[in-house]
């Protein structure tokens, strides 16, 4: 997945982005998703020991001297049942850090300003999975140990989405590297942000297609308090009728959930396109688009511009089913563009895209 820069609005706090979509190549069909932030953050591409991309915004932290303790953190795992990924914390007077991009030593120290945090690690199950260890409202004021152990994440978060017959819409599943159980879906892209009340998104996972046969779990959580929130959008296309879907939920942290879409919700958009005079000339470049974009309270956390070359649109028209409810306060809204190639361009090997509002 391509990285670029846009100018968009800067969430009040960059967060650890963790990619999960590398790694595993699963169909030559799905879209080509381009990930932007916003520019005026500037990330570091790290990889997790188990192969994953991470993006770590850079900013200061403020270490005087004399403020500052040595703490100890300890990944607590049984490496054959995961490996660890990334380890946050965060408060209002700090920001968001990192203090670990990668998770390739189990203990590791660092200087830490005095004062209360909320922080949480990341962990990566073997052979699927996804972990987070949270603690709240920890004090530290003196050297300390902190240990965070993969095995407290027990409390589960599944999706479930269904088109607008009522048909569950599934992915491939797979065992030992082939597909065992097949699914009705594929270019599945989804943003996963965990947010704290009064701080904002303070994580964001992005997923992608892969799944494995008997492991349907999308998230384990060790058990937290009401102030921390799951915020996710999905989007997939169906096999039944080759249209895209696109879902959004919400939960509290503090109690497992499954999160079900309902069929009455879904709205069929329609968008036609009327290409260029250059475009006319092209017909086979008038391909599927779409940009998503991501934002929390009135600011952008990010945008991903997805195409499929493959897929070129029939009578120049866009459709998708759209199930994204308005927030109503802000909160957690989801917008998507729908886009139509126009021409393409030889010499950069890219599409130029007409782009409808969202």
């Amino acid at each position: 997945m391509a990285l670029a820069s846009v100018a968009v609005p800067l969430c009040t706090n960059a967060q650890i982005i963790t990619d999960m979509t590398t790694g595993h190549a699963v169909s030559r069909n799905d879209d080509q998703v381009e990930l932007q932030l916003p520019q005026t953050t500037n990330y570091l591409r790290s990889t997790t020991a188990d192969g994953h991309t991470v993006y770590v915004p850079q900013r200061h932290v403020n270490m005087q001297a004399g403020q500052t303790v040595n703490v100890t953190f300890v990944y607590d795992y049984n490496a054959n049942e995961a490996t660890p990924m990334s380890l946050t914390i965060y408060n209002s007077q700090q920001g968001i850090f990192a203090v670990d991009k990668n998770g390739k030593n189990a203990t590791f120290t660092a200087q830490v300003p005095v004062g209360t945090y909320d922080m949480h690690a990341m962990f990566k199950g073997k052979p699927t999975g996804t972990y987070a260890v949270f603690k709240e409202n920890v004090t530290i004021d003196q050297d300390t140990t902190l240990t965070f152990s993969k095995a407290e994440a027990i409390v589960p978060f599944m999706f479930k989405v269904y088109d607008e017959n009522g048909t569950q819409l599934t992915l491939d599943k797979y065992s030992g590297g082939t597909v065992a159980e097949n699914g009705n879906t594929n270019s599945y892209r989804s943003y996963s942000f965990f947010a704290l009340k009064g701080m904002g998104v303070v994580h964001t996972i992005i997923g992608g297609s892969y799944r494995v046969k008997d492991y349907d779990v999308d998230y384990y959580i060790n058990k937290v308090s009401d102030r921390f929130n799951l915020l996710h959008i999905c989007n997939m296309r169906s096999t039944l009728n080759n249209c895209t879907y696109f879902f959004k939920f919400e939960t509290p942290l503090n109690a497992a959930a499954t999160l079900e879409s309902k069929p009455a919700n879904l709205t069929l958009y329609k968008q036609k396109f009327t290409p260029t005079p250059a475009g006319e000339k092209e017909p086979a470049s008038h391909i599927y688009g779409n940009r998503v974009w991501c934002t929390y309270n009135g600011q952008v956390l990010l945008s991903g511009k997805a195409e499929n070359k493959n897929m070129v649109l029939e009578n120049n028209e866009n459709m998708f089913y759209l199930d994204l409810p308005e927030p109503a306060d802000k909160g957690f809204a989801v917008m998507v563009n729908p886009m139509m190639g126009d021409t393409y361009i030889e010499k950069n090997k890219q599409y130029k895209h007409i782009v409808d509002c969202p």
